[in-house]
């Protein structure tokens, strides 16, 4: 999990300084270095897919399997069964 911050960040954030992609300064408010979203279309898609629906996915499995567990943990335990 901690490897797969590292590589979504590193290519992620790099992917524009190799040409793919491009930044840019949005000086409003608080100056800050943005992707620019309408540059490439790919790039885009690929920030969506990697930044945010793969955690998501993972995250949903995660948890879905978490409350699979406790729900049959607390089942053996209204049943009386030990479970150690």
């Amino acid at each position: 999990m901690v490897g797969y911050v590292w590589v979504q960040g590193t290519l992620t954030a790099s992917a524009p300084l190799l040409g793919w992609g491009r930044y840019t300064f949005r000086p409003v408010h608080v100056p800050i270095c943005l992707p620019d979203w309408s540059f490439s279309r790919s790039y885009t898609a690929f920030m969506l897919c990697v930044a945010l629906l793969v955690p998501f996915v993972v995250m949903v499995y995660s948890y879905s399997r978490i409350m699979q567990v406790s729900e049959r943990g607390s089942a053996l335990c209204w049943e009386g069964v030990v479970v150690l």
